[in-house]
């Protein structure tokens, strides 16, 4: 929501927000095989390392 001069709300357009949310789930959806690819070598690389150590490894990727 804004506000006009009289600081009441003014309503954002109901579509607005829903396209927002669309466009981020459609980047996640884009981006998910690349992560999963990433996790994948991540965890090829060193199969011992636990959940944590993955999440550094990628951190550092």
């Amino acid at each position: 929501m804004t506000t006009d001069a009289l600081a009441e709300p003014v309503p954002e357009p109901a579509g607005r927000g829903q396209r927002v949310l669309d466009l981020l789930d459609k980047a996640i959806d884009l981006q998910s095989p690349l992560v999963r690819k990433n996790i994948a070598r991540a965890r090829q690389r060193n199969p011992e390392a636990s959940p944590a150590q993955v999440i550094r490894s990628l951190e550092r990727m």
